[in-house]
């Protein structure tokens, strides 16, 4: 088995360090945002017996929620801010090539460039808890009808 050569940024421990933050920050994004689309596919599923309602219902919440961003450049004033805010991932934007495909905005832009903040984890894990809590309610009042 060949080893890499003891000069890339593997082995050495300054840069290590760096490169160990950045990917577990960009660990730790991915983790909160797949578990606020879980929990949202679950809400969306749990709204009708039927899958294909659930996909259509999930994937338009889904999109909303992505997209949010896009509506809120368009209007002003303090519905503006509260819109922008809402918005659940980063807008990907595939013809600026300055950003990677990044946009600069949205809460998981933070964790793609390896940068934590508190406020996109509260943001995650509050989405994730209210769409569980609403999804048990929804088959909690299914159980007694």
């Amino acid at each position: 088995i060949r080893r890499p050569p003891r000069s890339t940024p593997l082995y050495s421990s300054a840069a290590s360090d760096v490169y160990k933050r950045q990917l577990f920050n960009g660990l730790l994004g991915l983790l909160l945002y797949a578990s606020s689309t879980l929990a949202i596919g679950l809400f969306a599923s749990a709204l009708s017996p039927n899958q294909i309602v659930g996909l259509v219902v999930g994937s338009g919440i889904l999109t909303a929620l992505t997209i949010v961003d896009f509506v809120a450049s368009r209007i002003q004033g303090i519905g503006s801010d509260i819109l922008s805010f809402m918005q659940l991932g980063a807008s990907f934007s595939v013809f600026d090539l300055g950003a990677l495909g990044v946009a600069e905005s949205g809460h998981f832009a933070d964790f793609a460039r390896g940068i934590f903040s508190v406020t996109d984890v509260v943001f995650y894990i509050s989405i994730t808890i209210i769409f569980l809590l609403l999804t048990v309610i929804i088959l909690e009042s299914r159980r007694w009808r």
